[in-house]
C-alpha cells in the first residue's frame, strides 16, 4: 500500500516537474532513464523526512557558505535568513521573481553572485 502510494505520489511529481528535469538527469545518471521514477520515489521519502540541521550546528561551520534562494522558493525567504544568520561566515542572497529552478530561471544573477561568493578574500559576514 505505501509503495503504490509513493508510486502515485511520485508520477505526479513528475508531470508537474520542469520539461528538462528527466532529459539532465538521463545525460548525468549512470543508471539511466530507467532509474528516474526510483530518485523520485526516494527523493520523496527524504521530503517527508527531512533533515534538521540545529542552529547551534550551523554556527559550528566556520567556512565562508552562500545561502542562495529564489523569492519563491519551497523555503520561505525566512527560513533561509534563519539559517544564514546562524553561520558565522554566511552570505545570503534571495534572488527575486524566481523559484526553487532559480539557477535555470535566473542563471545570469545566480552565476555573478557565486562568482563574487567566490572571488572575496574573506568571503565575511554581510548578507548580498
Amino acid at each position: 500500500m505505501v509503495t503504490s502510494t509513493i508510486s502515485r505520489t511520485s508520477s505526479r511529481v513528475a508531470a508537474r516537474l520542469p520539461p528538462w528535469f528527466l532529459p539532465d538527469y538521463t545525460k548525468v545518471s549512470p543508471d539511466g532513464p530507467g532509474h528516474w521514477m526510483t530518485l523520485l520515489a526516494k527523493t520523496y521519502d527524504m521530503w517527508l523526512q527531512p533533515k534538521v540541521i540545529e542552529p547551534a550546528d550551523l554556527r559550528k561551520i566556520s567556512i565562508p557558505v552562500l545561502v542562495m534562494a529564489g523569492d519563491h522558493d519551497f523555503s520561505s525567504v525566512e527560513e533561509n535568513a534563519e539559517i544564514f544568520r546562524d553561520l558565522p561566515n554566511g552570505q545570503l542572497i534571495i534572488v527575486p521573481a524566481s523559484n526553487h529552478g532559480t539557477f535555470n530561471k535566473r542563471p545570469e544573477l545566480v552565476n555573478l553572485a557565486i562568482r563574487e561568493f567566490l572571488e572575496q578574500p574573506d568571503h565575511g559576514g554581510a548578507g548580498l
